[in-house]
């Protein structure tokens, strides 16, 4: 569907009738990748650059930049990652980390002895050209205690190139070759407080392709290197990372966004095309299976759910960004290639055939492959097959004869038709020849000899079945295990599926960017970092007929819990939000423990040492961007403003200090005649002008949303941090996840 959009025809017009597939008169084994290939007819921005219009295209399927049909004047191509991600778990068994016999960079302080820590990249052929890395392990607490809590990586010369907490990531550089930036993300998933262990996710190394030179010099200083996309090994094995992966997911978003406002401040374009992947890599991901299969798991779907809802709300603030164009008198058009629905089973084809003898394989570096003399040879993507025969005098190297391919291909095609699943129903939807190919628009010789299309349930799989993994059943299917939470593109419907679905039993490979392999998952739940999905709580929208005072009527206090999602208990602080007229109000009740730590008496200071309350918030489109406000018991305030893109400390933008025009803060405690330093209870109301708050966005409409979180850090005979929502960062505690931000809906009151 790619070229379809891009076109306006059918696949059996433009010739790309697949993602992946065999080039007509070809060798047997040939293959056409169906994103960099050239359709038969004009595309649009062809068409559009014939009438003397400019194009820009970021990452549209179809334009590379390799050849002049394949170019807009200005272009972000889709890049593979340099070298693959990993998983990396450390030291090896029996073994320890050695002390770190380096001289430590001035910035990096530890209060036990530091430890080194080497990264190799995994052996074998995907450890591609990822060179070792450098970390040393620290003690950042100076409590008297051994107990090793982060990482600072080191750069190739030793020098300090970042700091590394449980949950954070670092961008770290990569030498390049003078022409673009290249770096990788780096994320420290554990670490053992007695050094015992560590492990890291180590992102690819990408480099952003762009041209012309000076557009991609402007990528480069705005959105950074090439993250690449998600990484579905992270959700193998039965405590699948969906926390990280969905990390990863914002972060490939947020690039792309980037990049379209780069190209939309450069304005010398009268087109843009923009790809956006989030929807695309979530649905592959974590489409459950249908509630009625035998098996189905509900509390493990739901969680999957809640990852699909996230993803959701990432692809809206995207959505949202590009649709403020139309406030600039443009045209915003958003399209889809295909949808998603649930797999159970994943099928070989190329097994089916090799079993009943119409694929003859031989074995290169353990693993089975098809022979250039082989009767035929299937080209696989997502649920759609091409099967094509070795036809003698038609193709190099060819083996069957006329009469011996039409015998051949009747019995292949009457094979595939008799086949049934476990229901009794066909397991392919379409069994179709060249010339009946012309009722789904695939009748081009490029789909070889026949077509098929998986039914209900059913992927297709490249390649072979792993060794060892073979099973006797004729079918070379898979049972449903109810742990696959994959999808696929319906075939019928969307004939160039953007991206396979996945199952059971499915390959490890890739078949390139959209048209990818899936890879197996072990039975398993989804691990608690797979809920993420914010809550959305409603606040109410003031008329402005609203008059002073009604604002207290209308307080719907939510107590706040902890960090990691502990429940509120009798003494949790109460807090409220009301949309006014021109102001946001907040109100925090506090249960406090005196003496409490109240020093901070000055505008400014580090009030947020103090027995404090917070507020953050943050446009729903983009909540990486906040205004965080902090008000101890005395009244005292503090405010910045922070660009926080990655939810770490050592990347963040910080503007403390910055003044807040019109904002008002009153406190008031009991006992009444206590100083706030002796108060068992206070209260404080902080109402903040809309027009200053971050975004500087106009009040409200009803329906309208907004992103934040309300907190508490207690400090009085006990040290306590409350918060609306769970960051899952407790140690240490941090509220900035800007990705854990509630939702805050204005509802209309009448």
């Amino acid at each position: 569907m790619h070229a379809s959009i891009s076109t306006g025809a059918l696949p059996e017009t433009t010739g790309i009738v697949s993602n992946s597939y065999w080039p007509a008169g070809g060798p047997l084994k040939a293959r056409v990748d169906g994103f960099e290939a050239e359709p038969s007819v004009e595309t649009l921005w062809e068409a559009l650059a014939r009438q003397g219009r400019r194009v820009a295209a970021l990452s549209w399927p179809g334009v590379t930049g390799r050849t002049s049909r394949t170019s807009t004047p200005i272009g972000l191509r889709w890049a593979s990652l340099r070298s693959p991600g990993f998983l990396w778990s450390g030291p090896e068994a029996g073994t320890a980390f050695p002390d770190a016999a380096i001289a430590l960079p001035p910035e990096v302080k530890s209060w036990s002895p530091p430890r080194l820590v080497r990264v190799e990249p995994s052996p074998g052929r995907e450890s591609g050209s990822a060179r070792p890395l450098a970390f040393v392990l620290l003690d950042t607490r100076d409590d008297g205690r051994r107990e090793y809590d982060a990482l600072a990586a080191l750069d190739a010369g030793g020098g300090f190139a970042g700091r590394l907490r449980a949950g954070d990531w670092l961008a770290l550089p990569e030498p390049g070759d003078g022409i673009a930036r290249r770096g990788r993300w780096v994320k420290l998933l554990k670490v053992s407080p007695d050094a015992s262990s560590v492990t890291l996710y180590v992102g690819g190394v990408g480099q952003t392709e762009a041209w012309p030179d000076d557009f991609q010099k402007t990528l480069d200083e705005r959105c950074g290197f090439w993250p690449g996309d998600p990484d579905d090994r992270l959700l193998e094995g039965p405590d699948p990372d969906v926390k990280t992966f969905l990390e990863m997911t914002g972060r490939l978003s947020a690039f792309f966004v980037s990049a379209y406002e780069a190209a939309e401040r450069r304005g010398d374009w009268d087109v843009l095309l923009a790809y956006q992947p989030v929807l695309d890599e979530a649905g592959h991901a974590f489409t459950p299976p249908p509630p009625d299969r035998a098996g189905a798991h509900p509390d493990r779907e739901e969680k999957a759910a809640a990852a699909l809802r996230e993803s959701w709300r990432i692809a809206d603030r995207a959505a949202a960004r590009y649709l403020r164009f139309l406030e600039r008198g443009g045209d915003v058009v958003l399209v889809s290639d295909h949808g998603l629905r649930p797999v159970w089973r994943s099928v070989y084809p190329a097994e089916l055939m090799r079993r009943q003898g119409w694929v003859s394989t031989d074995v290169l570096a353990g693993r089975a492959v098809v022979r250039p003399d082989s009767p035929a040879d299937v080209a696989v993507s997502g649920g759609t097959a091409m099967l094509v025969l070795n036809r003698a005098g038609e193709m190099p190297g060819g083996v069957l004869s006329p009469e011996e391919a039409a015998a051949v291909l009747a019995d292949i095609a009457a094979y595939f038709r008799s086949l049934r699943d476990e229901a009794g129903k066909p397991l392919f939807e379409t069994v179709a020849l060249r010339g009946e190919a012309s009722t789904i628009g695939l009748d081009h010789p490029n789909i070889g000899d026949l077509v098929l299309i998986a039914g209900p349930g059913t992927t297709l799989s490249a390649g072979f079945p792993a060794a060892g993994r073979i099973r006797p059943d004729p079918s070379s299917r898979r049972p449903h295990r109810a742990a696959r939470l994959r999808a696929r593109s319906p075939g019928r419907r969307h004939l160039l599926p953007r991206g396979t679905g996945r199952g059971p039993g499915t390959h490890t490979g890739r078949e390139g960017r959209g048209g990818r392999a899936p890879r197996d998952r072990e039975d398993g739940a989804l691990s608690p970092g797979g809920e993420v999905t914010p809550p959305v709580f409603d606040v109410p929208l003031l008329p402005r007929t609203a008059r002073r005072g009604d604002a207290q009527a209308r307080l719907d206090f939510r107590p706040l819990g902890g960090l990691c999602g502990e429940p509120p208990d009798d003494r949790s602080t109460r807090v409220a939000l009301v949309g006014g007229v021109r102001h946001l109000h907040v109100l925090f009740e506090v249960v406090s423990e005196p003496p409490l730590r109240v020093l901070a008496l000055q505008p400014q200071q580090n009030v947020f040492d103090d027995e404090c309350v917070e507020l953050y918030w943050a446009d729903a489109a983009e909540p990486s961007r906040y205004l965080e406000v902090v008000v101890n018991p005395e009244g005292t305030r503090y405010a910045a403003r922070v660009a926080n893109p990655h939810a770490s400390r050592e990347t963040w933008h910080l503007m403390r200090g910055v003044p807040v025009p019109g904002m008002k803060v009153r406190v008031e405690g009991d006992p009444a005649n206590a100083r706030p330093a002796e108060w068992e209870r206070w209260r404080c109301w902080i109402s903040v002008p809309w027009s200053v708050l971050t975004p500087p966005l106009p009040r409200p409409r009803p329906g309208d949303e907004r992103r934040g979180n309300l907190t508490r850090i207690a400090r009085g005979r006990t040290v306590r941090y409350e918060s609306l929502v769970a960051t899952g960062r407790a140690t240490p505690p941090d509220f900035h996840v800007p990705s854990a931000f509630a939702t805050f809906r204005f509802v209309e009151i009448l």
